[in-house]
């Protein structure tokens, strides 16, 4: 029965798995080209990749404000008052990965 699927059929799963690890590799390849340095400076600054995700990054680093990270305000709902919010700057990252 599967006769028909050998030839053909595991030359293009092949070609369509070889494309997903390239795929994959070119993901994750700039992330892991950060050197170490810079990599313990970014993860000191978001804290956690929680924090990160959440956009609760510290804007002020003892009262100085930090050019690497984006500020902002947003509400929140469950104690009724605008809070401030930081994300890592789309500047610094490029500067990370580029």
């Amino acid at each position: 029965m599967f006769e028909i699927l050998e030839g053909p059929f595991q030359i293009g799963l092949a070609l369509i798995l070889l494309g997903l690890v390239v795929f994959l590799v070119s993901l994750v390849w700039p992330v892991l080209s950060i050197d170490g340095y810079r990599h313990s400076q970014a993860k000191e600054l978001s804290g956690s990749a929680t924090d990160a995700l959440y956009g609760e990054v510290e804007t002020n680093r003892d009262g100085i404000p930090d050019p690497r990270v984006a500020k902002g305000i947003a509400w929140d709902s469950k104690k009724k008052k605008f809070v401030p919010q930081g994300k890592i700057s789309d500047e610094y990252l490029n500067s990370l990965l580029g």
